[in-house]
């Protein structure tokens, strides 16, 4: 009976674990604070939408890669990529504006047509991942429900 709840359990665990493509430490966060940035930039600065989800892949993405940021790192590393892209004006989109300047602005440095605020839609979620939370009462009960179901089985068998 232990066992079967502890394998429900540990199913949870994984059904309910972010996927391991989600960043561990919250970048958009560290991008706003050593920038100084009135809002957290968008998570689609760095993560392309593609056909099974959100890819590491832009070339905001890159130019940060290409100055040493590494996700092994973390966000000592993506501080230290910020201030190089900075220090060689980099304009990932090719716009005329750097990209340290386009977040500031609030604009896309992936997009030379963006000039505007863009929505933070780091919330959204791309896949088959599992967004949120949402499945644990539902997993909860359906375990309750089956250590009942054995434990009267039992009982019946006793008698």
């Amino acid at each position: 009976m232990k066992r079967v709840a502890c394998g429900v359990i540990a199913l949870g665990v994984v059904l309910l674990s972010p996927p391991r493509g989600r960043a561990l430490e919250d970048y958009a966060d560290a991008i706003a604070a050593t920038l100084d940035l009135p809002d957290k930039p968008s998570c689609l600065y760095c993560h392309a939408r593609n056909v099974r989800g959100l890819a590491v892949d832009t070339p905001f993405n890159n130019a940060l890669k290409d100055r040493g940021f590494s996700r092994r790192l973390g966000i000592p590393s993506l501080r230290s990529a910020l201030d190089a892209l900075e220090e060689d004006r980099v304009d990932s989109d090719s716009d005329g504006v750097i990209d340290i300047d386009e977040l500031s602005a609030g604009a896309n440095p992936n997009d030379p047509s963006d000039r505007g605020l863009p929505p933070n839609d780091c919330s959204i979620s791309a896949g088959r991942h599992i967004a949120s939370t949402s499945w644990l009462p539902l997993l909860l009960s359906l375990s309750w429900l089956r250590l009942r179901r054995l434990r009267q089985a039992r009982h019946c068998r006793r008698t």
